[in-house]
């Protein structure tokens, strides 16, 4: 990652929009044709791993720390009914034609701006942002304000029951 490591996290469902992006001009310093595009996760479009797995990875590899808002990620409703009756936590629950997109904060709006314009894209959102520290670390801020650390799921993920 050139620069600083603070930037913006987004999650989107496609993975057309890094054409629409033009994600190749993204990685050339000083480039006009499109944001600067510092990473994309998409692990298979997520099939096999789920969201909190591929933050993980991504915070331990580039050594920074991912700060999620757990409001502001976009879980469809359906999902979400599932995981409750199950008592499945969603960021552990494999996601199929998701990614998740890494640009300078500065360039969230446009980078947001691009995914909207697609079909596929259009809930693309903003769901956190990475800093430098604590390094390799995952953090969600949870809808009431607590700070919770996302660990990455060893073995089976097992039901909730309280």
């Amino acid at each position: 990652m050139s620069g600083s490591a603070r930037g913006n996290v987004s999650e989107a469902s496609a993975p057309e929009v890094a054409e629409a992006m033009d994600f190749d001009a993204g990685f050339q310093q000083g480039s006009d044709r499109g944001p600067e595009v510092r990473a994309v996760a998409e692990d298979g479009g997520f099939e096999s791993e789920a969201f909190a797995t591929t933050m993980n990875e991504i915070a331990s590899d580039r050594n920074v720390c991912i700060k999620l808002e757990e409001a502001l990620i976009p879980v469809n409703e359906v999902r979400q009914g599932a995981c409750e009756i199950l008592g499945l936590d969603p960021l552990y629950v494999a996601n199929e034609g998701r990614f998740a997109v890494f640009v300078p904060a500065a360039q969230e709006d446009a980078a947001l701006e691009v995914m909207k314009k697609l079909e596929v894209s259009q809930g693309a959102a903003r769901v956190g942002e990475m800093e430098e520290s604590p390094a390799r670390t995952v953090v969600l801020q949870s809808r009431i304000g607590g700070n919770r650390v996302v660990d990455v799921l060893s073995g089976e993920q097992l039901p909730r029951i309280c």
